[in-house]
This record gives structure tokens, C-alpha cells and sequence, in this order.
């Protein structure tokens, strides 16, 4: 089996040490490196969870800012001939997510994506 490489937070990873102690406590049989079962975990979710959690996950990761950007991206190619645009379904995500999740001050998040691009 070839092997990739990929970073994750130091609270996955604290967790995912939690779960290989688990794994191993009592486990006579063999050892399950953390490795193995990150892989484990992940195959096994893509295999029959994933596809049920890709809103969940999308909405964990929605970006008002970056969905903005799409919205403008949208609206300018419509304004030069390339269709058209009904602006509240386009809004409609950033208008749901202000009802159920406090938003980031503007500033803030301008800052943020700047800092990212500046990286």
C-alpha cells in the first residue's frame, strides 16, 4: 500500500491518539499504528458516510466572504452578456446562515483573507 501525507489540526490529532489507545487497550491480536487508523476511519466514512455529510461538512466550511466574491463573479458575467442572475437565490445562503450563526465582523474577515493571501 502506498502511503500520503496530510495535516491535520492538533485536536484531531489528540484525538486521534485517543481512539488508537482505545483501539489497542485490550487489543491481543496486533497493534493498529496512528496511520492505520486514520486510513481505517477514513475509508470507512467515504464508504458509507460521507455522501449523507457533504452539506453538513460545506455548511461547517461556508465562507460568506468567498461566497460573495462568487456572487460578484456571477452578477459581472451576467451584466456582460453571459446570462442572468436571480440575486436573492445567489444571496440566499449568507441571508440563512446571519439567521442560525453569528457572523464574523466584516472587518475581520477582510483581514483574514488578507493575511491568507499575503501567506
Amino acid at each position: 500500500m502506498e502511503n500520503a501525507k496530510i495535516v491535520i489540526s492538533t485536536d484531531a490529532d489528540k484525538d486521534l491518539e485517543k481512539m488508537v489507545l482505545a483501539v489497542n487497550d485490550g487489543f491481543q491480536a496486533g497493534r493498529v499504528r496512528k496511520n492505520e487508523l486514520a486510513s481505517w476511519i477514513i475509508r470507512f466514512f467515504e464508504d458509507g458516510h460521507f455522501a449523507k455529510q457533504i452539506q453538513a461538512i460545506r455548511s461547517d466550511h461556508f465562507d460568506e466572504v468567498a461566497h460573495l466574491e462568487s456572487v460578484i463573479k456571477q452578477i459581472k458575467a451576467a451584466r456582460d452578456g453571459e446570462g442572468s442572475v436571480e440575486l436573492n437565490s445567489l444571496l440566499a445562503p449568507v441571508l440563512q446562515r446571519q439567521k442560525t450563526v453569528l457572523p464574523r465582523p466584516i472587518k475581520k474577515a477582510i483581514a483574514d483573507k488578507s493575511a491568507k493571501e499575503t501567506e
